[in-house]
């Protein structure tokens, strides 16, 4: 029998009424909406309340969309998708009717947000509202009982980051509604209550709720594809453990933040299928992440693992197993302070890779010294020969496949042929790419620096030693007097230093020994291992500039091997 699906407009006035008890189940994300859009909505609200004098007649206004698990003929409903919104006008209810000067209007207004109880009837008094059982009476002390949001945006805000978007959106509310008169309150009420729509979607069964939040996912909504995971993983864990394995969910959300825990699951994806997702949605996703575990056994085992790698990967430095110290000078780390450089040319494509490889020889040093290098050497090489996405994905996914076969240690796919080593040598020594100039000029700085990596500048900036467009009668342009190899080296890698400062445009046409003196050397102090090189030439010709050039293609040569 198909699964019945009810999809309706609903007035607010029949929403926080007898037909609904709406409760946020406790694995759903804390309430999470800022000062931000809690005003947008405020504001649309009023200007939609505006276009005529009767707000009881103004044209409706759509405020979205609520998926609920609900049976047809029980008011109790779980809420799938629009706890958000939910908490927002309740909250927005709330202040309305503390602000109200009339008695009997603050408990009309009271009745939207709490049923009175009926004593013919013995229907027990009880809010519309049940926020999740973390915050359930937090939201109840400070917000739905009557007379108390005045009280609460009193009091200092508190730290939990849920109950502090709560407190600010309250405090917002009512500073914003104390600027109103009561007539101009009383006409929002009107409005709000009986011409501000949502659409809600109701079905029985918690899979076709599901269905229906991944339709609207996709449409485009507030929403990422690590909620319906949240839904789905502490969902299906038994009721009574819910709270335990939705705060350790909580609380890695909260420390990484939205986008970056986002990230994590989908290299989590890649490690288990040796594929990127194709979309983050749907069952084919799920299963990738799970990868038959067990639900408890992922949040409290596989994920708080993984989150230890990515952390390991992606910011800190990898414990030496004998001592317990950090071996920040060790090849392992080395090599993942060097990709980090990678990501902010927006390429992650490694991470997974790195993941796993210390998840699996976390405390063996000498296969974390050996493999993580090759990594980075394989990274930087798809870096400079300009690999595409597919590609890119396509060799990691052969390293993943070695790891899982784990045939031997050495995984033959981080390695390079003689093509791709040629063809990082030819790039190299050609024209480089201004969104990759500080990138590879920071790594070339590590290889020529004899104290190790340090990229902590405040302000890091690529300069042009001969300038790229000279003035015409300059020294350089009779120095470089061939306009063709002028132009030939202005953008390769020899003719490139770093600053740790803003440019001067003024200095660009300085001649070099003056470039050298006022700017190269500002302060008669450089950090930059190849601004101190160019400090020590006398001159800058073609032929310093060959010189340069050889010497620095060598320096690559030994550091990645590429003979």
């Amino acid at each position: 029998m198909p699964t019945e699906i009810s999809a309706q407009e609903v007035a607010l006035k029949d929403v926080f009424n007898d037909k609904y008890h709406f409760e946020v189940p406790n694995y759903q994300r804390p309430y999470a909406w800022t000062t931000e859009e809690t005003e947008d909505l405020l504001n649309d609200i009023i200007a939609a309340s505006e276009n005529t004098e009767d707000p009881k007649e103004a044209d409706p206004y759509f405020l979205g969309s609520v998926v609920l698990t609900k049976s047809r003929h029980n008011p109790e409903a779980e809420i799938i998708d629009g706890q958000q919104r939910l908490t927002t006008l309740t909250i927005l209810l709330a202040v309305l009717r503390d602000l109200a000067q009339n008695e009997k209007l603050k408990h009309d207004l009271d009745s939207y947000i709490r049923h009175p109880g009926d004593l013919a009837t013995g229907a027990q008094t009880a809010y519309r509202f049940a926020q999740r059982r973390t915050d359930r009476e937090f939201f109840e002390t400070n917000i739905q009982k009557i007379g108390t949001v005045p009280e609460f945006i009193a009091k200092p805000k508190p730290q939990a980051p849920s109950h502090e978007r709560i407190f600010e959106n309250a405090e917002l509310l009512y500073k914003k509604l104390t600027e109103f008169d009561d007539e101009a309150r009383v006409r929002l009420h009107q409005f709000l209550l009986t011409r501000c729509y949502v659409v809600v979607v109701s079905t029985p069964t918690y899979g076709s709720a599901h269905k229906v939040f991944s339709v609207l996912n996709t449409r485009g909504l507030d929403l990422l594809p690590v909620d319906r995971l949240k839904a789905d993983i502490i969902g299906r864990i038994e009721e009574k453990a819910q709270e335990h394995y939705s705060n350790l969910w909580e609380t890695m959300e909260d420390e990484m933040g939205r986008g970056q825990f986002q990230t994590l699951f989908n290299h989590i994806y890649m490690i288990h299928t040796r594929e990127r997702p194709k979309t983050s949605t749907g069952d084919e996703y799920l299963k990738g992440i799970l990868k038959d575990q067990p639900r408890q056994q992922f949040v409290e085992d596989s994920l708080l693992d993984y989150r230890e790698c990515f952390d390991i990967v992606t910011r800190v430095s990898i414990r030496d197993a004998n001592d317990d110290k950090d071996a920040c000078a060790s090849p392992a780390n080395n090599a993942l302070t060097h990709l980090r450089a990678l990501v902010r040319n927006q390429d992650n494509h490694w991470v997974p890779v790195a993941m796993e490889i210390v998840r699996k020889f976390r405390g063996n040093t000498e296969i974390l010294n050996n493999l993580l290098p090759k990594v980075e050497r394989l990274a930087y090489a798809m870096f400079i020969m300009r690999w595409t996405r597919d590609p890119r994905v396509t060799r990691w996914s052969r390293v993943l496949d070695e790891l899982r076969r784990d045939a031997n240690r050495e995984l033959p796919a981080l390695n390079l042929d003689t093509r791709e080593c040629d063809s990082i040598l030819e790039n190299l020594d050609g024209q480089i790419q201004k969104n990759r100039r500080q990138t590879l000029l920071l790594r070339l700085d590590c290889i020529s620096a004899d104290n190790g990596v340090n990229y902590d500048h405040p302000k890091i900036t690529v300069e042009h030693v001969l300038p790229q467009n000279p003035s015409p009668g300059s020294i350089w342009v009779k120095e470089f007097d061939n306009l063709e190899e002028r132009e030939d080296w202005t953008n390769r890698i020899a003719n490139l230093v770093l600053l740790s400062r803003s440019k001067n445009s003024a200095a660009n046409n300085w001649d070099f020994d003056r470039k050298k003196g006022e700017y190269f050397a500002k302060g008669n102090v450089t950090p930059f291992a190849l601004t101190t090189e160019v400090l020590q030439e006398h001159s800058w010709t073609p032929e310093v500039l060959e010189r340069r050039q050889q010497d620095i293609i060598g320096r690559f040569k030994r550091e990645w091997s590429l003979n």
